[in-house]
């Protein structure tokens, strides 16, 4: 549901108990070759006509991080120009996490970096630009070995994460059925 309405878990409010935590395989076909706007929406009929799915969208202001520059300044580097165009990559495992920005754009690492936290993140730092940067954090929030991503994104990028309060476009679950219907 989070893919076809194009949110993330905590966008979705107001949701039963068993919708986070059952699962469901479903098989589609699409006629033609729809692009993937178009596939959203068929998902979203789907999820309205076999799971009698019913929503509606707010604005509410709940908590947020906003990513300001650091008090020592950026440490990444300008990039040089690149004929590859943006890229972020990622690497990761029980233990540690790992990405390598190349010509990355603000607007890029902040997609890749809300993947990883509970909420929204707004870009206050003005940077304009790309950047090339290495970021490594522990996902472990008991591991004595490694660091947060908030300390990393300070220490090793020269940024940090401020707690707000901000705009968020969220879905309100109004009814949902557990047991789908049939074709």
């Amino acid at each position: 549901m989070t893919w076809a309405y194009g949110v993330k878990d905590y966008q979705v409010l107001a949701a039963p108990a068993w919708f986070r935590s059952d699962r469901y395989d479903v098989n589609a076909k699409a006629h033609g070759a729809p692009d993937l706007a178009h596939l959203k929406l068929l998902l979203q009929a789907l999820l309205a006509d076999r799971f009698h799915l019913k929503l509606h969208k707010e604005t509410r202001q709940p908590p947020i991080f906003t990513l300001n520059l650091g008090e020592r300044g950026i440490r990444m580097e300008r990039a040089q120009a690149s004929t590859d165009g943006p890229q972020i990559t990622g690497r990761s495992n029980s233990t540690h996490k790992e990405l390598t920005g190349h010509s990355a754009t603000m607007t890029g690492l902040i997609q890749t970096l809300s993947w990883n936290v509970d909420r929204p993140i707004v870009d206050k730092t003005g940077l304009k630009g790309n950047y090339d940067f290495k970021l490594e954090w522990s996902p472990v929030e008991d591991d004595p070995s490694g660091i947060s991503l908030f300390t990393a994104i300070k220490e090793q990028l020269g940024l940090r994460f401020e707690s707000a309060k901000g705009p968020v476009d969220v879905l309100l679950i109004d009814h949902a059925e557990r047991v789908p219907t049939d074709n």
